[in-house]
């Protein structure tokens, strides 16, 4: 069983990333995925929410849209309808 995310903790830590960086999403801003492919790494989050609705999908396209290769769920349905769904993620 996976902890449950703290509560609003994603809010938040994008609010003090984004104070600290001046902008975007916290993995963007401190060049997580771009690091990582340059060393010809790969890049994926554990423990990111898995309960599916609108805060997921953000969450997933964000990821995906700053170059993220994994998205780590147990919902693999709910990954496959987030996929068809958005085709340019």
């Amino acid at each position: 069983m996976k902890p449950a995310p703290p509560r609003g903790g994603l809010p938040r830590a994008r609010a003090r990333a984004t104070e600290r960086t001046g902008g975007g999403s916290p993995a963007h801003s401190f060049g997580i995925p771009g690091a990582a492919h340059a060393r010809g790494q790969r890049v994926g989050f554990r423990a990111t929410p898995d309960t599916a609705g609108p805060a997921r999908d953000a969450l997933w396209a964000e990821l995906l849209a700053v170059g993220v290769d994994h998205l780590n769920t147990d919902d693999l349905a709910g990954l496959e309808a987030f996929l068809d769904a958005h085709p340019s993620v």
